[in-house]
């Protein structure tokens, strides 16, 4: 990285996963709980989904005679391939969980291909769900030729923080408030490196991760439209070029998340020193390191902005992240439709005496997410730092949510797909013309094989 190039905004994810309070009720029973439940539901799902055994265990008490049994796997790589095996023939589990970003599993795909039960009817009989009670665009996700297919129990919103001193000395007067584009946050990033390249600051700190990685930033522009009904792409190429290369100068002054390590200075060194520091976080973890150093040691004061759509202002895309689908040839179809609203609506999978560290996503169900972010400063501690800075992050983060457009989600081979093809550009070794015909061609291909 070049020396004395600062970088004044960096990427972080704000991830929020199911409320520790009530789930929301109809009448004295749980929505999760099962009428005279009985029977063993299998899963299938990641090892690394390991709060899976905590739901699984959550519906066990709440369903004495059934037994859940969840058949953890150590790749997708091996998940899909007992999937594809097993599902075709008639076999397989009754409930497949997944996270389809870190996942090669396209479950769209595998919706359009007849391998998942329809669950229309069985929400249209349960007497607990109202729709109203969930984000509307997240519940509208997976819904495939007008049957719903796939249920997204969680999401991720992403996001930048800064300090308003920072945008105060940028001059950045549109992004104080909502009325800002992903265009126009960009354009923000590349003025702000121009403006910096003659600082003395020894170097930009901050951390790329795929959680907001190119494919991801293209997933939330709304510029990246997969039809699988129709085998069709939906993409806008000129507005994709003004991503990419305002990405390309992003991702060039980053310190790379290995290199961190190597780093001496201290966090309130790098801060003071005139170089912007921001930080990838769970709300826990941001609360201990970035917003806690910006604003009790430093007296900056925390600002979020959230990542919009390239050219809507004040519109938000959501990625699915957490993802259910019931097998056609389950043979308990209803306890697998009850655990699904178990997770809907259940208690929290991940609490915080799991460490800062542990993920942390948004529930599809609006009270227990918007309970969750209430609970943050209390989960973390009564002695925590930080509490103050995420005051300041709150209403970034709640407006986001209740002006979301839309949910998207991409699995692991079209997110491989999208990296391997506009990489080299990005790394300047080949032009985006070409990079991009690449990576046309290879969605197009994936989408009719």
């Amino acid at each position: 990285m070049k020396k004395g190039i600062s970088v004044f905004l960096a990427l972080l994810i704000v991830c929020m996963l199911f409320s520790g309070c009530s789930p929301a009720r109809d009448g004295d029973r749980n929505a999760g709980d099962a009428v005279n439940a009985e029977g063993e539901l299998t899963i299938y799902a990641l090892d690394s989904e390991l709060w899976w055994k905590t739901a699984a265990e959550n519906f066990e008490k709440h369903n004495d005679d059934v037994t859940v049994h969840v058949e953890l796997f150590q790749t997708a790589e091996e998940l899909e391939m007992r999937l594809n095996t097993e599902l075709p023939a008639g076999g397989g589990p009754d409930l497949i969980l997944y996270c389809p970003f870190t996942s090669n599993i396209d479950m769209q795909r595998m919706a359009y291909s007849g391998r998942f039960l329809a669950l229309d009817d069985y929400f249209a009989a349960d007497e607990t769900f109202n729709a109203d009670n969930y984000y509307a665009p997240v519940w509208e996700y997976g819904v495939f030729d007008g049957s719903r297919y796939v249920v997204s129990c969680g999401f991720t919103m992403p996001g930048i923080i800064t300090t308003e001193e920072r945008l105060a000395q940028g001059d950045y007067a549109q992004l104080s408030g909502y009325e800002y584009t992903m265009k126009d946050l960009f354009a923000c990033i590349v003025e702000e490196v121009e403006r910096l390249s003659g600082s003395t600051s020894d170097f930009a700190y901050s951390v790329l991760t795929d959680n907001l990685s190119y494919s991801s930033c293209l997933n939330h522009s709304g510029l990246l439209g997969i039809d699988y009904a129709t085998k069709t792409l939906h993409l806008d190429q000129e507005n994709v070029r003004e991503l990419t290369d305002a990405y390309r100068v992003l991702y060039n002054e980053l310190v790379r998340a290995n290199e961190i390590s190597q780093k001496a200075a201290g966090v309130q060194d790098i801060i003071a020193s005139g170089t912007f520091f921001a930080y990838t976080f769970d709300p826990a973890n941001m609360m201990l390191s970035a917003a806690t150093v910006m604003e009790r040691d430093l007296n900056f004061t925390a600002k979020a902005l959230m990542l919009p759509r390239y050219e809507q202002a004040d519109e938000y895309i959501a990625q699915s992240v957490l993802e259910m689908a019931v097998n056609k040839n389950s043979n308990h179809p209803e306890l697998a439709y009850r655990f699904i609203r178990s997770v809907m609506d259940g208690p929290a999978l991940k609490v915080a005496e799991q460490g800062a560290n542990s993920n942390y996503f948004y529930s599809i169900n609006r009270s227990v997410c918007e309970r969750y972010i209430e609970q943050v400063p209390d989960l973390m501690g009564a002695q925590a730092p930080g509490k103050t800075a995420y005051t300041h992050v709150e209403p970034a983060l709640t407006h986001a949510l209740e002006n979301m457009s839309g949910c998207r989600s991409i699995s692991g081979n079209v997110n491989q797909i999208i990296v391997e093809s506009i990489m080299p550009y990005i790394n300047g070794e080949d032009s985006f013309d070409t990079c991009y015909a690449n990576m046309v061609a290879k969605l197009q291909l994936y989408l009719t094989e």
